[in-house]
């Protein structure tokens, strides 16, 4: 995570299949990764680079975003 964007912008895992992401945040505002249809919100604070979360998914489309307001 860095101010206002992602990177990488898209990513691809394997279905029903437990992947688990690094979710560093290197900018300077609190950030959070979300996905509404996985049920998954992780807040992340300022410089911290430990955050991780465990997805599995069927096989789809899924739409990943910051939900702190004006970031999305």
């Amino acid at each position: 995570s860095y101010d206002i964007y992602f990177d990488p912008t898209e990513l691809s895992i394997p279905a029903d299949t437990d992947v688990t992401l690094s979710l560093p945040n290197a900018g300077a505002a609190p950030h959070n990764f979300s996905i509404d249809a996985l049920q998954i919100s992780v807040d992340q604070a300022p410089g911290v680079t430990d955050y991780t979360v465990t997805v599995n998914a069927p096989a789809g489309e899924y739409e990943y975003y910051c939900n702190v307001p004006g970031h999305k």
